[in-house]
Order: structure tokens, then sequence, then C-alpha cells
């Protein structure tokens, strides 16, 4: 697969989710001329976050200019504790996005995270095949992605890194200061993909389920 010049989206359901799961991709894409884009259509509702949510923007949009992609805010933000019950809202919400893109990038639907599971059943409606022809490709999300009874995600897609991209994805979590804790410091996702990288004899690696692919 080819990241040269793509168009490519990541869907997520929070600040920091790009830079957990695919802040590596996002880096290496965008230093190959990709035109890289974060679409949020989700809002953090929980006490712990109200009061933070506009410095989380703020880290939200410094880590994406870190990746190399560009914030998308969606102007009619769902709840995110509200999203398994609007997933056509969400789906439609995003729709613009996904027909411009060529690469999909989304959460995993066995994540144990409602609000990422219903982001990847919105991205799975609004790139039925018979609508449009979109490659679609899921991340791992520490501390939620293998959180359950059962771990469902099975890579089939390995994307090789380097130190460049290692160093902007660390960085790039960096800014989310109340997002940091064990099993998702900036450390921590060197581990993963090192981790990664070393079932593909590579140094650093972030893997991804491809769910669509189109020829």
């Amino acid at each position: 697969m080819e990241l040269k010049d793509k168009k490519i989206i990541a869907v997520i359901a929070h600040p920091d989710d790009e830079t957990l799961g695919c802040g590596g991709l996002l880096s290496k894409a965008s230093r190959l001329g990709a035109d890289c884009k974060v679409v949020l259509p989700l809002k953090r509702t929980n006490e712990r976050k109200t009061d933070s949510w506009l410095d989380e923007i703020d880290h939200f949009k410094l880590a994406c200019k870190q990746l190399g992609a560009t914030p998308v805010i969606l102007d009619d933000l769902i709840s995110d504790e509200l999203a398994s019950s609007n997933i056509q809202k969400i789906a439609k919400s995003i729709s613009e996005h996904v027909a411009w893109a060529d690469l999909v990038l989304c959460h995993w639907k066995g994540d144990i995270h409602h609000a990422h599971q219903s982001i990847a059943k919105a991205v799975e409606l609004a790139t039925r095949p018979f609508r449009t022809a979109k490659t679609v490709m899921c991340f791992e999300i520490p501390t939620s992605t293998e959180q359950g009874f059962e771990n469902t995600f099975n890579p089939n897609c390995f994307v090789l890194l380097d130190e460049t991209d290692n160093g902007n994805k660390k960085m790039a979590m960096s800014h989310y200061q109340t997002e940091i804790f064990p099993g998702r410091t900036p450390d921590d996702l060197e581990w993963q993909m090192r981790y990664r990288g070393s079932q593909t004899g590579s140094k650093y690696a972030e893997a991804y389920t491809i769910v669509r692919y189109f020829l």
C-alpha cells in the first residue's frame, strides 16, 4: 500500500486517540507528501474532563501539528456518552470527509470503550462498499484494545516507522499531560512500537487490521 501523496483521514473518539492509535502512520505519511486529516465528531463528557475540554482541544491541535495532520473538529459534536445511540448521525457527519479520503483509519470494533466501538460502527456504515470503495484500516489503542475479556485485535498490516516517526509520536503524546498514565506514557508508546517492530524485523512499527481493501 503506497502512502505517498494519498489523502488520509483518521476518525477518532477522543483527542489523543490519533496519537495513541496511528500517530506513527500519520507522521510517516505526511513526510511522504500525504494530505492527512484527523476528524473528531465526539466531545468527551465525563466529569473529570468537562472543565478542561477547551484545553484538550488546544492539545489536540498541537499533537496534530506535530504529526503533520490537519485537525478537523466537527461543528455539532456528539457527547461521547451518547455515541452508541447516534451511530447513524456520526456516520452522516463524517461522510464528506470519508468521500474525500483514499484511506480511512479508525478504532477497532472490539475495543472495550463504547465510544471507540461507536466510531468503528459509524465508519463501517459510512464506507459500505455498494456506496463507496474506500480502504479502511483499524488501529489499536493502548489501555483499551487489549482490556476486554477477549482480545480480538489480530493485525494483518504493519506500518514500518523510523526514529523521526517514533519521536513525533512521543512528542505528540507529551502534549496530553492530563491523559498520560501507565500504559499510555510516551515511553510506553515507544515500547509498543518496538514490540510491533520486533514482530516485523524492524526497529519500530504500528499494527493495523485492514477491514476493507480495494484493488
